[in-house]
């Protein structure tokens, strides 16, 4: 799952709620898997990394980073103080999903400002290889996260950089596998192979099996 939650709290709080909702729907809190969206810039000395950071923050563009969000509509055309409550009302977009990450009360120029620099947050590191790993360790080990989903800086240095300057170092930790077992399957590579190739029995969907109570679904899953 993609839990979100940008400080690490909200992580947490959110992560802690998706495992509590499968015990109560009769699957185990470690049945569900959870990956951050991280953003990783390294460089071979930090001196490397440093530049690559400034490169990434000159070329950031709000309007970008809008367009890369969805939202139907000129955010910045509107007056700083204006409330995003205000906003969705003007544009007839109450139930867009934007605005459900912001508190209530938040105004057009303080949504721009964490947009800006919402990329910089708690899954965010830029350094050596020794520095991204020590962070993503803690990440792992302080926050409980099982993954990441690498944010692209830079096309398309920032998966060859993580590939060939992280990997190894996360490799020697002990905390990457040197390779996958032939045929495994994805279930298999996120729950380990003792876990086997297809859904548990305790998982809700395994009631549906060669196409039985197709006509009688179950109450989606609660949160909260």
């Amino acid at each position: 799952m993609f839990p979100g939650g940008r400080p690490a709290d909200d992580y947490r709080r959110n992560a802690q709620q998706m495992r509590d909702a499968a015990v109560r729907h009769g699957r185990r809190a470690d049945d569900v898997r959870f990956i951050v969206q991280a953003g990783v810039v390294v460089g071979r000395t930090e001196e490397e990394a440093a530049d690559k950071v400034r490169a990434y923050r000159e070329h950031t563009s709000v309007e970008g980073i809008l367009a890369h969000n969805g939202v139907p509509f000129d955010l910045p055309a509107y007056e700083q103080s204006t409330t995003l409550e205000q906003v969705a009302e003007a544009e007839s977009a109450a139930g867009h999903p934007f605005f459900r990450m912001f508190a209530p009360g938040t105004t057009v120029g303080a949504a721009l400002t964490d947009l800006a620099g919402g990329r910089e947050g708690r899954f965010f590191v830029a350094g050596t290889p020794t520095v991204v790993a020590d962070e993503i360790e803690r990440w792992l080990d302080d926050d409980g996260i099982d993954g990441i989903n690498l944010r692209q800086y830079h096309s398309f240095d920032t998966a060859r950089d993580f590939v060939e300057l992280v990997v190894p170092e996360l490799r020697r930790r002990g905390r990457l596998r040197d390779g996958y077992v032939p045929g495994e399957t994805l279930r298999e590579r996120l729950f380990g192979a003792d876990r086997g190739p297809r859904l548990p029995d305790r998982h809700t969907a395994a009631r549906y099996r060669g196409g039985a109570n197709l006509d009688n679904p179950v109450a989606p899953l609660t949160f909260g």
